[in-house]
């Protein structure tokens, strides 16, 4: 997995997460969160291509947002509980795992475009062919 970056809602300004980490291969997102025992409120796992999350052999609950290629959130599943398993979510292209309860304590809501970037700098980076650019 390579650096991290913040996501952040465009339209709102709020904070998602500060530290995201994509999950782009078979084995990053095999693997996804599994073995870990929990996942700090400013941290998320960014996995691509993906619809549908299950949390066979996790230990936490974690809110999964699901977002379009456009960046564009299309589902919430809030406070997944462990051995649940999502709702196959249609237009999805990619989701973003992050502490339980962090979505709504963050505002974010369906509909809201995100931003991605890093603090005191500005990127243009491609995550799974989705052009992402920061402030």
């Amino acid at each position: 997995m390579g650096e991290y970056f913040a996501v952040t809602s465009a339209s709102s300004g709020s904070l998602l997460v500060r530290r995201c980490r994509r999950a782009a291969t078979f084995l990053e997102r095999f693997r996804g969160l599994l073995g870990r025992s929990s996942m700090a409120d400013d941290e998320g796992l960014l996995i691509e291509n993906c619809r549908m999350v299950h949390m066979l052999g996790m230990r936490f609950p974690i809110d999964a947002v699901f977002c379009s290629s456009q960046n564009v959130v299309v589902h919430i599943s809030n406070n997944l509980r462990p051995w649940q398993i999502s709702r196959h979510v249609f237009g999805s292209s990619y989701v973003i795992e992050i502490a339980a309860g962090r979505a709504q304590e963050a505002g974010f809501q369906l509909g809201d475009k995100l931003e991605f970037g890093r603090e005191h700098s500005s990127l243009s980076s491609d995550l799974g062919g989705h052009q992402i650019e920061s402030e």
